[in-house]
């Protein structure tokens, strides 16, 4: 019930790994031809590297998301008739899923560590306050996408792949709008109230010049309360769609 998902996750696999190594082999061209580089002066936090991982991630769950749509065109009348129920079938496909996004968050990281071997940073890689928060965040950041881009195109019987590009890209400039201050009144309200569904506005993490943390929402038990509250309320949404759907 679950092998055709199975099928899918790997393939986004696949071509995640290949286009990994690919901007991999690049980058050690790039420095091979370049000679010997130049060593920060600061150190380098170990965020910015799981946050690559968390990027890669989040990114092949909004593709993964979208599963239950991709069942919903054109073969939904099979998919009943598999021995079990709809919240199983779905359940079993987000297994898969979810196993998919780990081992893309996987290959982020060793992508983003392996860049600083080739290039001599590691070194200088360091931890401080924030890297246990931002570690946490970082694991559930998928899950808030995937639960996210399931509740938006769970009843869908096409192009959700277009909808889950639109999520990031409204994400990107909701986040940005509310973290600048740009707008006032009416317009600043909502544009808060659609930041506070955004997996970026707990997730982002961002320092001034001064390197004060200046992210939006700071606290950690927040953070991660939003994080999980985004995966749980979209993926139970999903799943009240895909009960509701007719052949």
């Amino acid at each position: 019930m679950y092998y055709v998902e199975f099928l899918r996750a790997r393939k986004v696999i696949y071509w995640t790994a290949g286009w990994l190594a690919l901007a991999f082999a690049l980058a050690l061209w790039a420095r091979l031809e370049s000679g010997p580089g130049h060593h920060p002066h600061t150190p380098l936090p170990i965020e910015a590297f799981m946050g690559g991982g968390a990027l890669v991630a989040s990114i092949i769950a909004t593709i993964l998301g979208c599963a239950l749509s991709h069942e919903n065109n054109g073969h939904l009348a099979l998919a009943w008739t598999k021995p079990a129920s709809r919240v199983q079938l779905a359940v079993q496909m987000s297994l898969v899923d979810i196993g998919a996004i780990y081992v893309a968050f996987a290959l982020g990281l060793v992508f983003g560590f392996g860049l600083i071997e080739i290039f001599g940073f590691g070194g200088y890689v360091v931890t401080d306050s924030q890297t246990l928060d931002f570690f946490l965040r970082s694991l559930l950041s998928p899950l808030a996408w995937y639960g996210l881009t399931r509740a938006a195109t769970a009843s869908m019987r096409g192009r959700a792949g277009a909808v889950a590009a639109t999520l990031w890209i409204v994400g990107s400039v909701v986040v940005g709008l509310d973290q600048s201050h740009l707008l006032s009144g009416i317009f600043g309200f909502i544009v808060s109230a659609l930041d506070k569904i955004n997996p970026m506005y707990y997730f982002q993490l961002t320092y001034n010049d001064q390197g004060q943390n200046k992210t939006m929402v700071q606290s950690m038990v927040l953070g991660l309360s939003g994080l999980v509250a985004l995966a749980v309320v979209g993926y139970a949404a999903a799943l009240a769609q895909w009960r509701r759907l007719e052949a």
